[in-house]
C-alpha cells in the first residue's frame, strides 16, 4: 500500500497559483435545480452538470457510509481529466475508532474509493469532532495516524477544538506532508488560518439552523469571505502549489452562490481561479 496514492500534480497557469472552489457535493434536490442545475436536471445527471460549471468538489457523502464500487467509477468516468477531488474518510473509520483505524479496512477503503479517481486527487479529508481535544492517547493516535497512512494517500485533517492549536502540531502535519485543514467554525478562531503544507485547504461551513432550504442566500457573510480571499492571497504570494476552497450550503444558504461571489473577489486581486474543467478565470467562464 506505501506509495500507492499520490496527490494531483500542482497546476499553475503561467506564474500563479491556482485557487480550485467548489462545494461539499452536488446532489441537493430539488433546491438546486433552477436556481444553479438548469431546470428539469435530474439527479443521475447532476454530477455531468455540475463538472460542466466547477473544477472541484468535495465528496461529503464518504464521511457517512463508503460508496460501492461501481459509483466510484461512474465518477470517474463523468469527471474530466483535469477535475479535481476530494474525499472525506468515513467517519466509522477515524471518528469512532479514535483515529486508529483497522489497518485492512482503511486500506480496503483507500484502493476501493480511490483507484478510479488517483489523478484527480487533491486529499483525502480526515474530519475529526469537537470532542476530539489534544490529550495524551488522542496526540499519540494522531501521530500513530499520519507515520501511517501519509506515505500512502495526501491527507488533509480537519481538528474542531482549539487545544490542537499550537505550532508543535502544525509541524507534526507539515513533516509529513498532511494538509492542515483551515475553517471557520464558532469553535475554532481564525487563528487556524494557517497552512501546515502545500497544498492549502480551506472549509467554509455554517450552522445547520436558521435556513429556509438551500436555493438561495439567506445570511450573506461578505466579511468572511474577503478575510478568507485575503489569506489566499497571501498564500498566494507565498507560492503554495495549489489551494482549495470548498463551500457547503449552511454558510450562506446557497453554496454555488458563495462559490461565485469569492470566484469574483479572487478575480479582483489578479489571484487564477479554476472555474471550470480546468481552466483559470477569464478563460470560457462557466458560472
Amino acid at each position: 500500500m506505501r506509495g500507492l496514492i499520490t496527490r494531483a500534480q500542482p497546476r499553475r497557469y503561467g506564474s500563479v497559483v491556482t485557487v480550485w472552489l467548489g462545494t461539499a457535493g452536488w446532489s441537493y434536490f430539488p433546491d438546486w435545480v433552477g436556481s444553479f442545475y438548469p431546470p428539469g436536471t435530474q439527479p443521475a445527471d447532476a454530477l455531468a452538470r455540475y463538472v460542466e460549471a466547477f473544477s472541484f468538489v468535495e465528496i461529503d457523502s464518504s464521511f457517512y457510509a463508503a460508496p460501492a464500487a461501481p459509483t466510484v467509477e461512474h465518477w470517474a468516468e463523468v469527471m474530466p481529466p483535469e477535475f479535481r477531488v476530494s474525499v472525506k474518510a468515513p467517519r466509522e473509520l477515524v471518528q469512532e475508532t479514535g483515529l486508529c483505524p483497522p489497518e485492512p479496512a482503511f486500506a480496503h477503503f483507500l484502493e476501493r474509493l480511490l483507484a478510479p479517481l488517483h489523478s484527480r486527487l487533491a486529499c483525502v479529508v480526515v474530519q475529526l469532532p469537537p470532542s476530539f481535544a489534544r490529550e495524551g492517547e488522542t496526540e499519540a493516535a494522531l501521530r500513530g495516524f499520519v507515520a501511517r497512512w501519509a506515505p500512502v494517500a495526501p491527507l488533509a485533517v480537519e481538528l474542531r477544538d482549539p487545544s490542537w492549536l499550537d505550532d508543535e502540531i502544525l509541524a507534526l502535519l507539515g513533516d509529513h506532508g498532511v494538509t492542515w485543514v483551515c475553517n471557520d467554525l464558532p469553535a475554532m478562531p481564525r487563528a487556524a488560518a494557517r497552512a501546515s503544507a502545500s497544498p492549502v485547504y480551506v472549509r467554509l461551513l455554517g450552522p445547520h439552523r436558521g435556513l429556509d432550504g438551500k436555493a438561495h442566500v439567506q445570511r450573506p457573510q461578505p466579511e468572511s469571505r474577503s478575510f478568507w480571499a485575503d489569506r489566499l492571497v497571501e498564500w498566494d504570494d507565498a507560492g503554495v502549489d495549489d489551494a482549495y476552497v470548498v463551500v457547503n450550503n449552511h454558510y450562506e444558504g446557497h453554496a454555488p452562490a458563495t462559490v461565485r461571489a469569492l470566484a469574483a473577489e479572487l478575480r479582483e486581486r489578479h489571484v487564477a481561479v479554476a472555474v471550470g474543467p480546468g481552466r483559470p478565470a477569464g478563460q470560457q467562464p462557466l458560472f
